[in-house]
């Protein structure tokens, strides 16, 4: 509706996933996909879907609490500017046992776009960082970075990750 025609995409999150499987369909509408911490490289853990649905489950502030730890880490700064989203989410969610279906080693192999990737070292949503990095090395062009952070990688690193951005998109 916009007339844009082809544009960088970016993702974050379970926006990640939904990025990466939009430029697997559209790949003629996306100019490069960045990615922030991306579900759907590694299936979710028992854990994580325990500690996600108590978050929708159970409305209680000693739980919320709990699990925004949990997701974030010990970065005060996310928990100041994002844990009130992160409620607000959590509270809208209704609990699901379905997740992201992580794209095979066939269709990832096909995405012949850039692919900027940041992952963090205690992103207890995204799991293993190592294990998440050699499940993205299938894209054949594809610049991944691992950060120390939790989730919310976009804010811990926000300087970082704004620099790479900038020499990514050639700007």
């Amino acid at each position: 509706k916009l007339g844009i025609e082809k544009s960088p995409v970016f993702g974050a999150s379970n926006g990640g996933y939904i990025a990466q499987v939009y430029a697997y369909h559209y790949p003629e509408k996306v100019e490069s996909l960045a990615l922030f911490g991306p579900m759907g490289l590694t299936p979710l853990s028992a854990k994580s879907i325990f500690m996600l649905a108590a978050a929708s489950l159970f409305p209680l502030d000693m739980v919320r609490d709990k699990v925004v730890h949990w997701a974030f880490g010990d970065d005060s700064y996310c928990h100041e500017k994002y844990g009130d989203w992160f409620d607000i989410i959590m509270k809208a969610t209704i609990p699901s046992i379905a997740q992201p279906v992580p794209m095979t080693v066939e269709q990832k192999r096909t995405m012949d776009i850039p692919i900027i990737l940041f992952l963090g070292t205690s992103d207890p949503i995204v799991g293993d960082a190592e294990i998440a990095r050699s499940e993205a090395e299938y894209y054949p062009d594809i610049e991944i970075h691992t950060l120390n952070s939790g989730h919310i990688i976009a804010v811990e690193h926000r300087e970082f990750i704004n620099q790479k951005i900038i020499e990514f998109l050639k700007l």
